[in-house]
């Protein structure tokens, strides 16, 4: 399987905005005996040259993960909208744990604001939001990956599609 030369390539427009939106993402991995790793990621954001996908995590929350990810395993990023179960997985063989930059810190910071307005409309409270993203500076990591493939998980008939890039480079719709 080899790697889109960029997310236009792999992602439509709309697509690419939803996984940065702020949403609820999970992360996961597995160890060499298959063991999986799991954890949430707090924002996504596209790298500034638009090849990978920068995913902010807590690093005390996520040391499994991250020792999967350093020993060199695989990726699976899964982008859940609460509110309508809008789902999208995202696959990559290259990810790599790096520290935050002013962009993820950014990514951040919207990410919150979004995510506390989608709970918000399912009945959770500002104080709740600032929880889920409590999170000591210097315990922030992020894991940088170039996507490969890209599902429909949307529950529904489509559920565990491929999406595939159509040969104009436009990568179709997730809905």
């Amino acid at each position: 399987m080899e790697c889109a030369p960029g997310l236009d390539k792999l992602l439509s427009a709309d697509n690419l905005a939803f996984i940065q939106k702020g949403i609820s993402i999970s992360v996961a991995s597995r160890d060499r005996r298959l063991v999986p790793s799991l954890s949430r990621a707090l924002a996504c954001v596209r790298s500034e040259d638009s090849t990978q996908l920068r995913l902010v995590l807590v690093a005390s929350q996520s040391q499994d993960l991250l020792r999967d990810i350093n020993a060199g395993s695989a990726v699976a990023v899964g982008f859940t909208e609460p509110s309508t179960h809008r789902t999208l997985q995202i696959k990559g063989r290259d990810a790599r744990v790096e520290p935050l930059s002013n962009l993820d810190r950014e990514a951040l910071a919207r990410s919150k604001k979004a995510f506390g307005h989608e709970i918000g409309q399912l009945g959770f409270d500002d104080a709740f939001n600032q929880r889920f993203f409590h999170a000591e500076p210097h315990d922030l990591v992020v894991i940088a990956f170039t996507p490969e493939v890209v599902y429909q998980q949307t529950p529904g008939p489509g559920a565990g599609g491929v999406l595939k890039p159509d040969p104009s480079g436009q990568a179709e719709p997730g809905l």
